[in-house]
């Protein structure tokens, strides 16, 4: 069984390592990367690329029956980054990329006493 003292540490622990956590904070964030290099060489080539990266964050936050509590904070990164060589006679390189990027945050207070 745990002592008063030892589940105090505990609580301090979490405290220092996820202060976001302790008050009731939401946090998030994502990071999307697509790359695309095409090297081509020779005669009649034909080269196609496609990337597709979406990204969907949703938050969803109840008050008290007094007044919301905490903040929610969302952030996304999202790049694509495409590279095409050819060397040779009548070569072809197609290249696409898309990037979508949702993001939804619901904060609801519950009661009449907050403004």
């Amino acid at each position: 069984m745990l002592r008063k003292a030892h589940v105090f540490g505990l609580l301090a622990a979490a405290l220092a390592v996820a202060p976001a956590a302790a008050l009731a904070d939401q946090v998030q964030g994502s990071s999307s990367n697509t790359t695309q290099t095409s090297v081509t060489s020779g005669i009649n080539n034909v080269t196609a690329q496609s990337a597709n990266t979406r990204t969907a964050q949703q938050q969803s936050q109840k008050g008290s029956p007094f007044c919301n509590s905490g903040n929610q904070i969302q952030a996304s990164n999202a790049s694509a980054a495409q590279a095409s060589a050819l060397a040779g006679l009548y070569n072809v390189t197609g290249q696409t990329a898309s990037t979508d990027t949702y993001q939804r945050q619901i904060a609801k207070a519950q009661g009449y006493l907050c403004r």
